[in-house]
């Protein structure tokens, strides 16, 4: 019996019923017959399942198609993890204030020696105060060499030094200390000997994200917190620079 109950038309099913054939050739056409009449059989049954052909041929392809090739992402160019940049980051904030100071030490002097008010700086005149600011522009024009500070650090400055001018017209002075300009502005402080101090301090973050920050440097004397100068700083083109230092006292 063929599939579908058909017998073969042609040839029996038992080899040993076959008739005796001496022709190969006879044999094989004979066979070949009996191929036909069988495809000519099912074609009824065939066209009445049309759909069905269709669709197990195309779940047959689907199922023995391989799967594309997939390249696995390279991660050769990637960058860093963020938390490696933030901690990178981070530790540069906490190293530039003193990285600064260290850089300010042996220039202490001479920048100090800039004479901001020349009245001040001759004892044999009695001329009234007056700030010079072509003077302060050499001042503040040194800092911008050393690469610590920023345009808002020199603006902020700038804008102190100004209203200190605005007070000596406001109110004359002919001698003594000028008021606002008697103390190094960089240790906001009337002792030179702080600057050893704060290098030897621990820096501590106040404030920090990954584009500014303010770090403290606390001074203390006998034990006591006297006062911490605090940095506040901007991360600018892949560097921290100081935008302003201020005293901050306890109780404040």
């Amino acid at each position: 019996m063929w599939p579908g109950g058909f017998a073969s038309p042609i040839l029996p099913p038992n080899p040993d019923q076959r008739p005796d054939c001496t022709d190969e050739r006879r044999y094989r056409w004979l066979n070949g017959l009996g191929y036909l009449s069988c495809i000519v059989a099912f074609t009824p049954w065939l066209m009445r399942w049309p759909h069905y052909i269709c669709f197990i041929s195309w779940l047959v392809a689907a199922c023995s198609a391989e799967p594309p090739a997939t390249t696995p992402p390279s991660t050769a160019n990637l960058p860093p993890s963020t938390t490696s940049i933030d901690v990178a980051t981070k530790a540069a904030a906490l190293a530039t204030p003193q990285r600064f100071l260290q850089w300010y030490g042996p220039r202490m002097d001479s920048l100090n020696s800039i004479c901001l008010v020349p009245a001040a700086c001759n004892a044999d005149t009695a001329d009234v105060y007056a700030l010079d600011f072509k003077q302060v522009g050499n001042y503040l024009a040194a800092f911008s060499k050393g690469s610590f500070t920023s345009a808002r650090y020199a603006a902020s400055r700038r804008a102190y030094y100004q209203q200190q001018a605005d007070s000596m017209r406001a109110h004359p002075l002919y001698d003594g200390a000028p008021p606002g300009l008697d103390f190094d502005p960089v240790l906001c402080s009337q002792d030179s000997d702080d600057l050893q101090a704060l290098l030897k301090q621990t820096p501590v973050i106040l404030h920090y994200t990954l584009d500014s920050a303010r770090i403290g440097l606390g001074l203390s004397y006998d034990g006591a917190l006297e006062k911490t100068l605090v940095f506040r700083l901007s991360h600018q083109g892949g560097s921290w620079l100081i935008d302003g230092i201020e005293p901050v006292f306890p109780g404040n």
